[in-house]
C-alpha cells in the first residue's frame, strides 16, 4: 500500500510493516501520479513510523506538487480513496485549495526560505476555511507526520494547503500576461516588483535578487503585501449568506414529452437537490441558484452579484466535500441542481443531510421524511368460547386473532408489501403519497405475518401476552372485553372492586377489594399471579376472601387450595383462616404423624384449605402431586426465588387450575428471582431461564436498557400486583416508620483484633489466591470482622464477660434503655445464633429481664408461644429474633422499636424483618435502628447498599458472595480500619 508524507512536496513510499522494493514503489506510484513527473529513480528516506521513536529507512520516491495536483484534480478517475488514508488526506487538502482558487479566495505573498525569496499564491483564510483546516489537522493520519516528526501538525497542514493553492493558481495563470505596471526605472523597488509579478505566473517562483538594495526592497515588499492581505481574513462571500439544499421529489417535476424522464415510473426517477442561498439577516428569504444564474432575485440577497456567484461556487464545493452524494452532481462553474438516484437517496437523507446541517447548511427535506411510516403486523383479538370445567368454573378463555398488515395508519395488502420489498429505495409512491419505510422492518413484518397466519388462530391468554410484549406487532381488541383489561396491565386504580361475601368475617379495605377483584379476574382466565403487596397489607386476608368469594358463587363443590409457606407462618394461616373464614375446613400437613398416600388424599378431599411447609412439600411431593388441586399458593414466595431448589422443583410438579405467589419482595437481588416466581405461577410467560437472562436480565441489570425495562414491565404487570405502605392513601392510619443508622466506635480490644484479621487477609491475598481458595479466605475474614464489630466474645467464643468490651454493645444498651424508659417493646434482629444467645444473656444479667430468642432451632409450639406472649405483653418487652427464622410471616405489632444488631447487607431482607412491627395493627411510630461501627467494613457497606436500592443497580447478589468478586485493591479499601474517633 502506498503512503504519502510531506517534505515540501509529497514523498510516496510503500509500507506493509516493511519497506516495499524499488520496483513495487515505482509501479504503484505510476498508477496514481502522472508518470512524466516522476523523477525516475527511487531513494532511501528516513521516517519515524507511528508508535515508534527511532527512524527506519524505506524505499520512497519524490512526487512534485504539480504531479500530485494533476492526479488529485485533473485525473478524477483515479481510485485514490482505495490506496491509503494518507494519500486521501492530501487529496482532500488539494481539493480544498482548488475550491479557494475557483472562488477567487486567494492572495499573493512573498515567502523567504533558506535566504531565498519566492512569489506564492496563498488561500485567503476566512472563518470557514480556518475551521475546515483545523478539522483536517485533527484528522491527520499519524503516518503523514513521519517525515517531519518535529513539526507541529498544523504547520504540515498549512504548508500543504499553501503549496496546492499556489500550484492550482499557476495552472490557470501560466498563460496570463499581467503587463508591466511597474515604473520603467531601474531602481531596486521597481526591479523587485517586476520580478515578483513575473514569478507569480511562471513555473519558477523564485524572485531573484543580486544586491543588498534589492534584498531591502524585497523585504519591504513582503511587509507591504502582508499588511495589505491581513484585513481580508474572515471576509468570505458566505459570511452574510447561508447555503441551503432543498430536496424535491420527482413527482414535483414537470415531465413533458421532450423531458429525458418521460415514460419513467416515479419510483425510478432521480430526486432533485436544489442549491440555494439565505441571507443571514432574513432566514425566511430563500433564493434558488437557478434563479440567481438566470439573473432573477440575485440582488435581493444584499450582496453584489459577483460575490453571490462566488458564494454559490464556494457553497457547492463545501457541500460536495461534506456530502458527496448530494453535492458531486452540482455543475462546477454554475452549480444549481444535483440529481440523486433512488438507490442512493436514503444515504443522502439519513447520513449526509445531518452532516450538512451540522456544518451550517440548511437542508429542506420533504414533509413525509420526518414521519416515516412503520410496517407492522396487527392482530385483532376477540374472545373465543371459554372452556368450562365440570365444576362450572371458567378456567381457560381462548383468544381468536385475525392478522393483517399496516403501513403507517393504513392497511396494506401482500401485493403492496411485495412492492415495498422490491423497491430500489425504502421510499415508495403509495396512493399518490410518498411513504418512507424501513426495509428490514418490512421483511420482519412479512416473516411475522407468515408465522402467525400459519399458527393456530386461537391462543391462550398467556400466548396473547407474549405477543403483546413483542415489538414487531400490535394488538387491537374488541371493546369492553377482558382482553382490554389484560393488555392494559390492570392498573390498580382501574381494578374492579369485589366486596367480600357475607361468610367472610371481616371488612376489606378498598385496596384489598381491588386485590380480590384482580385475583378473581386471573382465576376466571386460568392465569396465575403474584400478589406482591408490602408486608402487613393483608395478602393472607385477600386470598382467604377469594376462597370465600368462590365458595359463595359456586354451583357445586370447589377443589381444595394448597398453601405452602415457611414453618413460622403456619400459625398465622391457622389463626387468620379461623378469624376470617371460619366456614372453611382447614388442615395442616405437618409433623412426624402427618398422613401419606390414600389416607392423605381422603383427608384432603374433606378440606377446603391445606397448609404445609416448603421443606415438607419437597419430601412429600409424590403424595401431594397425585391430588387434583384447585389452587396452589406459594406464600413468602421469595423462598423459591432459586428455581433449582427442591421446594421450587416440587411446586412445579404439583398441578393446579390456578397458581399464586404471595411475597412482599418479588425481587431481592436479581431479576432471575422475578423469573422464578413468574414461571412458577405462569410457566412459559417469560420464556426459559436462559432466554430471560439474555433478553431481559443482562440488558436491564448490566446495561440499564430502558426499552427492555418497559417491555418487561408490560409483560408482567397484569400478573404482578404490588402496593406499598409508603402510599399513605392505602393505609392512612398506618403510623410512620423512621429508619436511622446508629453509629458505634470500636474499643481498643476490638480495633486490635480487627487490624490483625485485616493484615492476615491481605497477606493471603498477596499470595495470589484464586478460585474457591480466594473466595473462601475473603468470606471467612469478613465473617470474623463482623463478629469483632459485634463483640470480641462473639469471635473468641471463650465465654468471657461482655460488659465494657464492645462499642456496639454499649450503643445497643443506650437504645434499649431509652425504649424501656418510654415503655416501648423492642424487636432485636441478629443474623448469628451465637450473638442472639450472648444478647439474651447480657440483657438478663444487666437488666434482669428475660428476653426470649426465636431462632430456627425453636419448635413450632415454642415459636407460637413466644409470639403470642410477646403480642399479649406477658413475655417481656424484648424479643430477640434470628433474621432468617423471623424475617417473614410474623405479626409483631406490639413492638415499636426495631434494632438490627448486625446487618444482613440486603435492604429487601432488612425491610422485610422491620415490617414485622410496621404493619396493619401498629398504632405507634416505628423506630428502626441499624447498628454499625464507624471506620470499619460495616460503614463502607452501609454506604454501598444505600446506592443499590434501585433494581437496575442492585446487582449485589445473594448475601455476601458478591464481595468475593472484588479485586484485592477494592477488598483492601473495603476492610481497612479508618480513624473511627
Amino acid at each position: 500500500m502506498l503512503h504519502a508524507v510531506w517534505n515540501n512536496g509529497l514523498v510516496v513510499f510503500g509500507w506493509r510493516g516493511r519497506a516495499l522494493d524499488r520496483r513495487a514503489v515505482q509501479s504503484l506510484a505510476s498508477a496514481l501520479f502522472v508518470e512524466s513527473y516522476l523523477l525516475g529513480e527511487t531513494k532511501q528516506v528516513s521516517l519515524v513510523p507511528p508508535g515508534r521513536k527511532t527512524p527506519v529507512d524505506v524505499v520512497a520516491i519524490d512526487v512534485p506538487v504539480q504531479a500530485a495536483n494533476e492526479a488529485f484534480l485533473m485525473r478524477q478517475w483515479v481510485p485514490w480513496r482505495s490506496l491509503s488514508p494518507s494519500i486521501a488526506w492530501f487529496a482532500r487538502i488539494a481539493r480544498r485549495a482548488d475550491e479557494a482558487v475557483q472562488s477567487g479566495l486567494i492572495v499573493p505573498a512573498l515567502i523567504e526560505r533558506d535566504k531565498r525569496w519566492y512569489a506564492e499564491w496563498q488561500p485567503m483564510i476566512d472563518d470557514i476555511l480556518a475551521n475546515e483546516l483545523q478539522n483536517a489537522t485533527l484528522e491527520m493520519p499519524e503516518v503523514v507526520r513521519s517525515m517531519m516528526p518535529a513539526a507541529a501538525p498544523w504547520q504540515i497542514t498549512q504548508a500543504a494547503m499553501n503549496a496546492f493553492t499556489d500550484d492550482a493558481t499557476r495552472m490557470r495563470a501560466v498563460d496570463t500576461n499581467l503587463g508591466d505596471p511597474a515604473p520603467r526605472n531601474r531602481g531596486a523597488n521597481a526591479v523587485v516588483t517586476r520580478r515578483f509579478l513575473t514569478s507569480l505566473t511562471m513555473e519558477d517562483a523564485e524572485v531573484h535578487i543580486t544586491d543588498i538594495a534589492q534584498r531591502q526592497a524585497v523585504e519591504q515588499l513582503a511587509t507591504q503585501l502582508a499588511r495589505w492581505t491581513q484585513p481580508l481574513s474572515g471576509r468570505s462571500p458566505l459570511a452574510s449568506l447561508v447555503p441551503s439544499v432543498r430536496v424535491t421529489p420527482p413527482t414535483e417535476v414537470d415531465v413533458h414529452e421532450d423531458h429525458p424522464w418521460y415514460g419513467m415510473m416515479p419510483e425510478d426517477m432521480p430526486w432533485l437537490m436544489e442549491l440555494g442561498l439565505n441571507p443571514v439577516h432574513d432566514p425566511s428569504l430563500l433564493v434558488q441558484a437557478t434563479d440567481i444564474w438566470s439573473g432573477a432575485f440575485a440582488d435581493v440577497l444584499g450582496v453584489e452579484i459577483p460575490q453571490v456567484h462566488t458564494a454559490l461556487r464556494l457553497a457547492s464545493r463545501r457541500i460536495a466535500s461534506i456530502a458527496p452524494t448530494i453535492g458531486n452532481g452540482f455543475d462546477y462553474m454554475q452549480p444549481g441542481v444535483s440529481l440523486v438516484a433512488p438507490e442512493h437517496l436514503v444515504h443522502a437523507l439519513t447520513i449526509e443531510a445531518p452532516r450538512l446541517e451540522a456544518a451550517g447548511v440548511r437542508v429542506l427535506l420533504p414533509a413525509f421524511w420526518g414521519k416515516r411510516a412503520t410496517a407492522k403486523v396487527k392482530g385483532i383479538a376477540k374472545p373465543a368460547q371459554p372452556a368450562i370445567t365440570p365444576a362450572g368454573l371458567e378456567v381457560k378463555n381462548l383468544v381468536s386473532v385475525d392478522w393483517n398488515l399496516v403501513l403507517g395508519e393504513s392497511n396494506v395488502d401482500l401485493e403492496t408489501l411485495a412492492k415495498l420489498a422490491a423497491a430500489k429505495a425504502p421510499i415508495v409512491l403509495h396512493k399518490g403519497q410518498w411513504i418512507a419505510f424501513d426495509p428490514e422492518q418490512v421483511r420482519r413484518a412479512l416473516t411475522t405475518l407468515t408465522a402467525h397466519t400459519r399458527a393456530p388462530k386461537e391462543m391462550s391468554p398467556l400466548e396473547l401476552m407474549r405477543l403483546a410484549a413483542s415489538v414487531e406487532l400490535t394488538l387491537d381488541t374488541a371493546d369492553d372485553t377482558w382482553i382490554n383489561e389484560l393488555l392494559d396491565g390492570l392498573p390498580d386504580d382501574k381494578l374492579e372492586e369485589i366486596h367480600e361475601p357475607p361468610s367472610f368475617n371481616g371488612t376489606l379495605r378498598p385496596y384489598q377489594r381491588r386485590g380480590l377483584g384482580w385475583l378473581a379476574f386471573l382465576h376466571r382466565l386460568g392465569l396465575g399471579g403474584c400478589l406482591a403487596d408490602d408486608m402487613g397489607l393483608g395478602k393472607t386476608a385477600q386470598l382467604l376472601a377469594l376462597m370465600a368469594h368462590e365458595r359463595h358463587n359456586s354451583h357445586g363443590p370447589t377443589a381444595p387450595t394448597l398453601v405452602v409457606c415457611p414453618l413460622s407462618v403456619i400459625r398465622n394461616w391457622e389463626t387468620e383462616s379461623a378469624r376470617f373464614t371460619p366456614e372453611l375446613n382447614v388442615m395442616t400437613h405437618h409433623g412426624p404423624d402427618r398422613l401419606h398416600g390414600p389416607d392423605l388424599a381422603d383427608a384432603i378431599a374433606k378440606h377446603d384449605l391445606v397448609i404445609t411447609t416448603y421443606a415438607l412439600v419437597a419430601r412429600d411431593v409424590d403424595d401431594l402431586a397425585h391430588y387434583g388441586w384447585g389452587r396452589v399458593v406459594a406464600d413468602e414466595a421469595q423462598h423459591v426465588k432459586n428455581n433449582h431448589t427442591a421446594a421450587a422443583r416440587a411446586l412445579r410438579k404439583i398441578k393446579a387450575h390456578h397458581k399464586l405467589a404471595l411475597t412482599g419482595t418479588p425481587v431481592e437481588n436479581r431479576l432471575s428471582e422475578l423469573w422464578s416466581v413468574c414461571d412458577l405461577v405462569n410457566p412459559g410467560l417469560l420464556g426459559t431461564a436462559t432466554d430471560f437472562r439474555e433478553s431481559f436480565a443482562v440488558p436491564i441489570e448490566r446495561h440499564k436498557d430502558a426499552d427492555k425495562t418497559d417491555e418487561l414491565r408490560a409483560l408482567v404487570q397484569p400478573f404482578l400486583l404490588r402496593r406499598s405502605k409508603a402510599d399513605r392513601a392505602l393505609v392512612p392510619e398506618l403510623p410512620p416508620k423512621v429508619e436511622q443508622v446508629a453509629w458505634a466506635t470500636l474499643t481498643r480490644e476490638q480495633a486490635t483484633l480487627y487490624r490483625s484479621v485485616v493484615d492476615d487477609l491481605l497477606r493471603q491475598l498477596d499470595k495470589s489466591l484464586d478460585g474457591m481458595n480466594r473466595r473462601g479466605a475473603i468470606l471467612a475474614s469478613i465473617t470474623r470482622l463482623k463478629q469483632i464489630c459485634n463483640h470480641p466474645a462473639h469471635l473468641l467464643k471463650d465465654g468471657s464477660a461482655l460488659a465494657g468490651r464492645s462499642g456496639k454493645l454499649t450503643r445497643f444498651d443506650e437504645i434499649l434503655d431509652d425504649a424501656i424508659d418510654a415503655d416501648e417493646a423492642s424487636l432485636v434482629f441478629t443474623q448469628y445464633r451465637e450473638m442472639g444467645v450472648l444478647l439474651a444473656k447480657h440483657i438478663n444479667e444487666r437488666l434482669g429481664i428475660h428476653a426470649p430468642f426465636l431462632h430456627g432451632g425453636v419448635s413450632k409450639t415454642g415459636r407460637d408461644k413466644m409470639v403470642d406472649n410477646f403480642q399479649a405483653g406477658t413475655g417481656g418487652p424484648i424479643l430477640i429474633v434470628s433474621l432468617k427464622a423471623g424475617g417473614s410471616g410474623l405479626n409483631l405489632t406490639e413492638a415499636s422499636q426495631v434494632i438490627h444488631y448486625d446487618r444482613w447487607w440486603n435492604p429487601a431482607v432488612e425491610n422485610q424483618a422491620s415490617d414485622r412491627a410496621w404493619r396493619i395493627g401498629q398504632t405507634r411510630t416505628v423506630m428502626v435502628h441499624k447498628l454499625a461501627c464507624q471506620g470499619t467494613i460495616e460503614e463502607r457497606i452501609d454506604t454501598l447498599i444505600a446506592g443499590k436500592r434501585d433494581l437496575a443497580e442492585r446487582v449485589v447478589g445473594d448475601g455476601e458472595a458478591w464481595l468475593t468478586e472484588l479485586s484485592t485493591a477494592e477488598i483492601r479499601d473495603l476492610i481497612m480500619l479508618r480513624d473511627y474517633h
